[in-house]
């Protein structure tokens, strides 16, 4: 078993337009909003965050939720793209957030 924390190393990428920014690309942070407060791996507009383990023998099963880092989105939403090896295997587009129903 795999569990992410805040400890678990990541890569990141930036898209030239969002470079400029001090913050970093992808970090993680208790994400008290959602009311469930805990951990995620935040990460900005125009960024992703790779993030590698090991393997072990047998079938594998990937279970992993996801939402707005902050209380509001902008009006262009969140696109949320998983893969594994390169292939997606996952893709949502979120084009608002409730607070009443994270």
């Amino acid at each position: 078993m795999f569990a992410l924390s805040d400890d678990t190393p990541f890569t990141v990428h930036a898209a030239a337009w969002a470079q400029g920014v001090e913050q970093a690309p992808a970090f993680w942070q208790v994400l008290s909003h959602t009311g469930v407060g805990r951990i995620g791996l935040v990460v900005r507009a125009g960024c992703s965050a790779t993030l590698e383990f090991s393997a072990v023998a047998g079938r594998h099963k990937l279970v992993f939720t996801y939402g707005a880092g902050l209380p509001q989105i902008s009006a262009d939403g969140l696109e949320v793209v998983v893969r594994v090896q390169q292939r997606e295997i996952f893709h949502a587009s979120v084009l608002r957030f409730d607070l009443s129903d994270p």
